[in-house]
C-alpha cells in the first residue's frame, strides 16, 4: 500500500480529528508528492480555516507517527480565504508575526505598531519607524512574506512596504531638533576661553564635546536607534591596553535603571573599528597623563552623560554604544522631605540569599541621607551583615536595630480535628486538579476520590469538572487535560453534590492537604454548604514517620514506600496512590501505639517543614542578641531542609530581649487574612507577635 492510500483510508484523519476535533470537516488531503531515493514526503493540505501553529504541530506530529520510514514535510494552506486576506489583510497581521521574529528577531519591538492595509496590486505593510523600515527595506522581507502569503493563502500578491506618514513627520521632526542642537553646540563658547565659567564647563566635560540633548531611555534602545543619549550610573569599569600604542580600550556598564547597556570608548590615538572615535595629538607622555585623568573620572558610582552609536558589537554579540562624548552627570538623587521621619525595620543586604543588592553600609548611609535616626538590618535567615552594620552606624551617627527575617515552621499536626475512630475505619482520600493555584480566583478541573476501609482500596469516584474559564498552558501540559475534554463536563455546583454523597461523614485525606481542602472549602463556600471535617495530610504523616528524606513529594513517598503512581498529575491515580501510601503509614502509627486518629498526633511528632511563614525578629537588649545567635545556629545545624527554619517553640523558648515581626505578605498573619479565617484565629495568630495591636472580637472583622 503506498503513502497516499494510507492516507485516503480513515486511520488518519481519525486521529486527527481524536486530537484535534475542532478541524474535524475542515481538512482534506489535497496531494503527496513522494521522493523514493531520499525517503521523503511531502503531504499537501488544505483547510476551511486557518490552521494554528500549535495545531500544525500536532499534525505534522501525527504524520510522523504513522509514517515513520519517511521523512514527512507538511504544506497546509486555506486558498478559500485569500480573497478575504486581500480585502482585509489587518485581521491576519497574527498570522504573521511568528514568521517575521522567526527571520528578523529584531523587529520585535516595532511589530505591535505595523499596519497591514488592502493595496491595489496586493497588500501593503506600513511602517511608522523610519530605522525599522530602513532596515526592512535592505533584507528580503517582501520575498518572504510573498512566501508565507502563498504557503497559508495559495496566492502570490504583491508585498509593499511603505513608511507611513506620521513617520515621515516623526523623521522631519527629529531632523529639525538634530539642527537646533547643532546650532546650539555651535553657540556655546570653547571650553579652553578664559572666561569666569570656563573651569566649571570644563570639569564637566569628560571626553569630546559637550553634550546639550536630554537623554533617552537605556531600555528603548535597539541596533537600529543610530546615535543617541543616554545618562545614568555607572556599574563596573574595564579596561584594556591596545597592542604596540598608548591607545586604551575603556569599557563601562552604564544603568538608568530602565535597563543597562556596555559602553566602549578608545582613549588615546583613532581606535579601531571605531572610526568616528576622538583623536589626539601631542606627545607620549602628555597622551597617557590625559588618557589617566579620563579613566580616574570614570568610576563605579559616577554618574555620567553619553552619547554615541548604538549597534551590535561583533566581539561581543550584544548591544553596545560606540562612545564618542562623555560628560558628568548628576544623579538624581532621592530625599525624604517628611517632618516626622519614619524608621525601616525590614531591610536586607547582600548577605540575603537572591533577595538583597546592597551593602549594610549603603543601607546605613541611605538611612543618615533621608535623616532617619535609626534602621533595622534583617537579613534571611543569616546575621553576617551586623560587624559592617554596626560599624556604618557608628559611623554616620544611626541607630542600628540588629535583626534578621527568619522561616517559621510549626507542629500543627497530621490530623486536624481528630476524633476517636479507630483507624480501620473508613476514610476518603482526595485529590484535585485545578486551573492554578489560587483557591478564590482558580477552579477545580477534576476530581479523584478513593475509599479507605480496613487497610483496603474499596471504592473510587472520579469525574471531569468544566471550570468555566481556558486552561492555561502550563496547566495542559502538566495533566494533560485539554479545553475541549471539558467542555460538555458538569461544573461544580454539579459534581460537588456527588462528591459529598460519596464521602459522606467520613474523614478526608489528601497529600498537601491544605490545597485541596481550601479548594474544597471554597467551592462548598460557593453553594452556601459548611465545611467541616477531619483532615488527615499524608505530607506531615511522611514528613514525621521518615524525616531522613530529601523531598516530600507524592512520587517520592511512593518510590519509597513501595507504591506504583501511574498516570501522576491526574485525579483518580493520585487520589489511588495516596490512599495507599497512607495504608501503609497508619500502620506503622499502629505499630507505635495509635489505635484512633486522635493517638496519631500523640504518637507520630515532629515538625511540618512545609508549613513555612516569615518572620521578622528585631533584637531589644544584649541577652536578645544572645537569643538571636542561639536562633541561628538552631536553624542552620539543626533544622536546616532547603533552608535554615526555626521551630515556633524554639522561638518560644529563646524569645527573652526579642521582637517578633509579623514579616511580609509571607507571613503567617497575611496568609491567615488571605485564607479568610475566623477572627478568633487571626486574633489568636496576631497574639503571638510583638507588634500587632489586638482589636475588639466585634471589630476584628474590619
Amino acid at each position: 500500500m503506498t503513502m497516499a492510500d494510507r492516507m485516503d483510508g480513515s486511520a488518519f484523519f481519525d486521529a486527527l480529528y481524536q486530537t484535534l476535533p475542532e478541524l474535524k470537516g475542515s481538512v482534506q488531503l489535497s496531494h503527496i508528492d513522494y521522493f523514493e531515493g531520499k525517503k521523503h514526503a511531502v503531504a499537501y493540505f488544505t483547510s476551511d480555516t486557518l490552521v494554528a501553529e500549535s495545531q500544525f504541530a500536532q499534525i505534522r506530529k501525527l504524520l510522523q507517527r504513522i509514517f515513520p520510514q519517511f521523512r514527512v514535510t507538511l504544506r497546509v494552506s486555506s486558498p478559500g480565504l485569500g480573497g478575504d486576506f486581500l480585502v482585509n489583510p489587518g485581521q491576519y497581521a497574527k498570522v504573521f508575526e511568528p514568521i517575521l521574529l522567526k527571520h528578523y528577531p529584531a523587529l520585535t519591538p516595532y511589530l505591535a505598531s505595523f499596519t497591514w492595509l488592502p493595496s491595489p496590486d496586493g497588500v501593503a505593510l506600513e511602517i511608522p519607524d523610519p530605522f525599522a523600515y530602513e532596515y526592512m527595506s535592505r533584507l528580503p522581507v517582501r520575498k518572504k512574506l510573498a512566501d508565507a502569503v502563498f504557503d497559508i493563502f495559495d496566492i502570490r500578491p504583491e508585498i509593499v512596504l511603505r513608511l507611513s506618514q506620521d513617520a515621515e513627520r516623526r523623521t522631519q521632526l527629529q531632523a529639525e531638533e538634530r539642527k537646533k542642537e547643532e546650532a546650539l553646540l555651535a553657540r556655546q563658547p570653547d571650553a579652553s576661553a578664559t572666561t569666569k565659567s570656563a573651569p566649571a564647563r570644563k570639569s564637566l566635560r569628560i571626553l569630546g564635546g559637550n553634550i546639550a540633548a536630554e537623554p533617552v531611555p537605556i531600555k528603548g534602545l535597539t541596533e537600529l536607534s543610530g546615535r543617541v543619549v543616554i545618562a545614568g550610573r555607572v556599574v563596573s569599569r574595564e579596561e584594556r591596553k591596545i597592542q604596540n600604542s598608548n591607545a586604551v580600550l575603556l569599557t563601562f556598564n552604564l544603568t538608568d535603571n530602565s535597563d543597562s547597556i556596555a559602553c566602549k570608548a578608545f582613549l588615546g590615538g583613532r581606535g579601531r573599528g571605531y572610526p568616528d572615535s576622538p583623536e589626539t595629538d601631542g606627545d607620549a607622555g602628555e597622551e597617557k597623563q590625559r588618557i589617566a585623568e579620563t579613566l580616574g573620572r570614570i568610576q563605579p558610582g559616577e554618574g555620567l552623560k553619553v552619547r554615541g552609536e548604538c549597534a551590535m558589537d561583533p566581539y561581543d554579540n550584544a548591544l553596545t554604544l560606540k562612545v564618542r562624548d562623555i560628560v558628568a552627570y548628576e544623579l538624581p538623587r532621592r530625599s525624604d522631605g517628611a517632618a516626622d521621619k519614619r524608621i525601616e525595620l525590614h531591610a536586607h543586604t547582600h548577605m540575603s540569599f537572591m533577595d538583597g543588592l546592597v551593602s549594610a553600609e549603603d543601607l546605613v548611609r541611605r538611612a543618615a541621607a533621608f535623616g532617619h535616626p535609626a534602621i533595622a538590618v534583617t537579613d534571611h535567615g543569616v546575621v553576617q551583615a551586623f560587624p559592617e552594620a554596626f560599624s556604618a552606624a557608628k559611623k554616620y551617627d544611626v541607630k542600628l536595630i540588629p535583626g534578621m527575617e527568619g522561616t517559621l515552621m510549626d507542629d500543627t499536626g497530621i490530623i486536624i480535628n481528630p476524633t476517636d475512630a479507630g483507624l480501620d475505619e473508613p476514610i476518603v482520600v482526595l485529590d484535585f486538579e485545578t486551573t492554578g493555584l489560587n483557591p478564590h480566583s482558580d477552579r477545580i478541573i477534576e476530581i479523584g476520590a478513593v475509599r479507605i476501609h480496613g487497610g483496603q482500596v474499596m471504592d473510587s469516584f472520579t469525574t471531569l469538572v468544566n471550570p468555566g474559564m481556558p486552561l492555561d498552558d502550563k496547566v495542559v501540559k502538566i495533566t494533560g487535560i485539554k479545553d475541549y475534554m471539558l467542555r460538555d463536563e458538569p461544573d461544580a455546583a454539579q459534581a460537588l453534590p456527588r462528591l459529598m454523597a460519596f464521602i459522606g461523614a467520613s474523614p478526608l485525606a489528601a497529600h498537601n492537604a491544605a490545597f485541596d481542602m481550601a479548594f474544597l472549602k471554597e467551592e462548598l463556600a460557593r453553594l452556601g454548604q459548611p465545611f467541616d471535617f477531619t483532615q488527615i495530610d499524608t505530607l506531615a504523616f511522611a514528613q514525621k514517620l521518615y524525616p531522613d528524606m530529601k523531598r516530600y513529594r507524592l512520587t517520592d513517598l511512593c518510590r519509597k514506600l513501595g507504591v506504583a503512581l501511574k498516570n501522576a498529575h491526574r485525579a483518580v491515580h493520585d487520589a489511588t496512590a495516596t490512599a495507599q501510601s497512607l495504608i501503609l503509614m497508619l500502620e506503622a502509627a499502629r505499630e507505635r501505639g495509635a489505635l484512633t486518629l486522635r493517638d496519631v498526633n500523640a504518637t507520630v511528632t515532629g515538625y511540618n517543614r512545609n508549613t513555612r511563614r516569615h518572620l521578622t525578629i528585631l533584637v531589644a537588649s544584649q541577652e536578645g542578641m544572645r537569643n538571636i545567635n542561639r536562633l541561628v545556629s538552631l536553624s542552620h545545624m539543626k533544622h536546616f531542609h532547603h533552608e535554615p527554619l526555626l521551630p515556633r517553640d524554639q522561638i518560644e523558648k529563646y524569645r527573652e530581649g526579642l521582637l517578633l515581626g509579623s514579616a511580609c505578605w509571607e507571613g503567617e498573619l497575611f496568609q491567615a487574612v488571605l485564607e479568610k479565617k475566623s477572627a478568633s484565629e487571626i486574633e489568636r495568630i496576631a497574639r503571638f507577635y510583638d507588634f500587632i495591636e489586638i482589636q475588639p472580637e466585634e471589630n476584628a472583622a474590619d
